[in-house]
């Protein structure tokens, strides 16, 4: 088995944890390695002759199973409209909330896939040293909005400053993270952002970063106003009582060691002056367990296949 041949093994496997068949361009924009289309359909056709993969239509798969598609188009449907809602919600954050400087489309939704209740997953970069007060104006928003049913509609996934913005996990899941991201508000934050995570070219170098179409949004009144009262010492120090008292709750609520069904720990968060992020360990590490499973499991079939044809 060749490399490029390990390659598309290795995408398919990490998509198979979400029961995700890929295309032949998917396949093409994850890979680890630069490839010409000659080499990339000669691999593909051994592979599915050994019967390591299989194609579903213009999808690939580890299994051969049509409902994967039926499954993939339906998701892929949906998310039609629901991108168009959680670009809407984007420009809202972004006109309103103070000190939130870049915001962009996570999660599944950035792959162009959305379920009934799928939450809308929002990176967020704020002003240097304004993370904590940024995240708890918006939570008294997302209260009212929980009371109203938006409680989808405003998740903030992951919140980063514009002090720190390389992404301190270097792996393939945080790479495919970074590179399926969908920028809606902020391209100059987020250009910088992408610039100090060129590591990505390292494990994905066909990917390229992703803007949604340019729009100017001038920020609200409220949103002046407020970053006027806390652009100075007394903002400074108000960010820090914020994280302070975050790290003190979320420290007691991790130590009752409390899981949510979907696995989350209760309390299970990253929290310091420029970062807000769920810890790696839960649920990054356990899709990253879940695709070496079905990466090995892979290559162990290949190689079987090809020891009993010699």
């Amino acid at each position: 088995m060749n490399s490029l041949e390990l390659s598309i093994l290795k995408t398919v496997a990490y998509f198979d944890v979400f029961k995700y068949p890929v295309s032949r361009n998917e396949i093409g924009y994850f890979l680890d390695q630069k490839y010409d289309e000659k080499a990339l359909s000669k691999a593909l056709n051994n592979l599915l002759s050994h019967e390591v993969l299989f194609q579903l239509g213009n999808f690939y798969a580890l299994s051969n199973d049509a409902n994967l598609v039926e499954r993939r188009i339906e998701g892929n449907n949906a998310a039609t409209d629901e991108l168009r809602k959680a670009k809407k919600a984007s420009a809202f954050l972004y006109r309103w909330f103070p000190f939130i400087n870049g915001i962009g489309i996570s999660g599944s939704l950035s792959k162009n896939v959305a379920y009934k209740d799928s939450d809308f997953d929002f990176f967020i970069i704020t002003a240097e040293n304004r993370l904590w007060i940024a995240r708890t104006i918006f939570i008294f928003f997302y209260r009212v909005a929980c009371l109203v049913g938006l409680k989808r509609m405003f998740c903030l996934n992951y919140l980063i400053d514009e002090k720190m913005l390389e992404i301190e996990e270097k792996n393939i899941f945080t790479a495919i993270e970074i590179s399926t991201l969908l920028v809606c508000d902020g391209k100059d934050v987020y250009e910088k952002f992408f610039k100090a995570n060129q590591w990505v070219e390292n494990i994905m170098p066909n990917y390229s970063p992703r803007f949604s179409e340019e729009r100017f949004i001038k920020p609200a009144v409220f949103r002046r106003i407020i970053e006027r009262l806390f652009n100075n010492e007394f903002g400074n120090k108000t960010n820090e009582k914020i994280l302070k008292f975050y790290q003190r709750r979320w420290q007691k609520l991790s130590a009752k060691n409390i899981f949510t069904p979907k696995g989350f720990q209760l309390g299970g968060m990253v929290v310091t002056s420029h970062i807000c992020k769920p810890l790696p360990q839960h649920f990054q590490q356990k899709i990253l367990n879940y695709f070496t499973e079905r990466f090995e499991n892979a290559k162990k079939t290949m190689s079987e296949k090809l020891y009993f044809k010699t």
